[in-house]
């Protein structure tokens, strides 16, 4: 009984094995789905700090995420953002290299776009875009 259990359970298991391992989710694909879902299932997130996100992207060729943000309120001023451009630029940065979420990503040198538009005129207040270079830490080594 034993033996015909395994005769059966044996090409089972065995077709079910490569039918798993002949999908292999590379990199990018991960990236295109995380981003889709995170639009259809949150976005427009709510406002945080006159701050909402519209949706995230992802694009394949340049291997780049795409955030785009609404800013609305008392944020909703492009002199402010010419003013604290630096600073803006710098606090993003900073949020990306602590970002554990995201390390996949950064191990493999993608880039990350960041793009926030005015609620009010729609304009574009602030468009940056993060390189691998920008963004790696490079290790000191021991003499």
């Amino acid at each position: 009984m034993k033996k015909i259990g395994f005769r059966f359970l044996a090409p089972l298991l065995s077709a079910g094995l490569m039918l798993t391992a002949c999908h292999h989710q590379t990199l990018e694909d991960r990236a295109e789905k995380e981003c889709k879902d995170y639009t259809a299932q949150y976005c427009p997130t709510p406002y945080q700090g006159n701050t909402r996100t519209d949706s995230i992207g992802f694009n394949r060729a340049t291997r780049t995420f795409n955030y785009y943000y609404l800013v609305n309120g008392k944020l909703d001023d492009a002199r402010i953002f010419t003013a604290r451009h630096d600073t803006l630029r710098t606090i993003l940065l900073s949020g990306l290299k602590e970002d554990t979420r995201n390390k996949a990503f950064k191990d493999k040198g993608y880039s990350f776009h960041y793009v926030f538009r005015s609620a009010s005129s729609k304009k574009v207040l602030l468009d940056v875009v993060f390189h691998k270079s920008d963004y790696v830490m490079i290790k000191k080594t021991k003499k």
